[in-house]
């Protein structure tokens, strides 16, 4: 459906549904089901240093670096899904991974599910400094402060409960409805 795109100081990483293409400023590099992608259908990318995270449609998460692939997935790591649908690095240096079955925290090797999310469908993820940020299908956005998450929808300030767009800007956070609209929390005042 769509293409994810990541720039790095080594190139451009593209992501789509044959795979992940990797233009270095000279010529590409391709990583697909035939070089070795459990599964091609990309639907996310972050890099991390001199790692890319790659989630899959149905491999699981994948992490990239000096050519070497490793495989994260269900089975072996107790992700809540191998469908991975959004990715980011919090302050403390953890990667959270959405998934259409919950949301997962990979700190030091170690996955640990997210409980307050539950098993709900995660479209998107925001790390702003010790904030996490975290849309869904149906349920609205869960936030974390720093001390608990919370949740809002369309009872308390959301445009739609499926939201589909987070961006950080001018020291606030942009939250878009898949029905339109758009809500902003400011960062300054803590308030929505």
């Amino acid at each position: 459906c769509c293409i994810n795109a990541w720039t790095v100081a080594n190139g451009v990483w593209l992501g789509a549904e044959a795979g992940v293409s990797i233009w270095n400023g000279e010529s590409f590099f391709n990583l697909t089901r035939a070089t070795g992608l459990p599964d091609a259908n990309i639907r996310a990318l972050l890099a991390d240093g001199d790692a890319m995270w790659i989630g899959s449609g149905g491999g699981g998460l994948y992490r990239f670096e000096r050519n070497q692939l490793e495989v994260l997935n269900a089975d072996n790591m107790k992700l809540p899904s191998d469908v991975i649908t959004a990715l980011a690095l919090t302050a403390d240096g953890a990667l959270l991974v959405g998934t259409d079955a919950g949301l997962a925290e990979l700190r030091a090797g170690v996955v640990a599910p997210v409980p307050e999310i539950g098993e709900r469908a995660v479209t998107h993820i925001l790390a702003v400094d010790a904030t996490a940020w975290v849309g869904t299908i149906g349920d609205g956005l869960f936030y974390n402060l720093g001390a608990s998450w919370q949740q809002a929808t369309t009872q308390n300030i959301l445009p739609s409960n499926h939201v589909t767009a987070l961006t950080d800007f001018g020291n606030a956070v942009w939250v878009g409805g898949a029905s339109g609209g758009l809500a902003r929390y400011d960062l300054s005042s803590k308030e929505e």
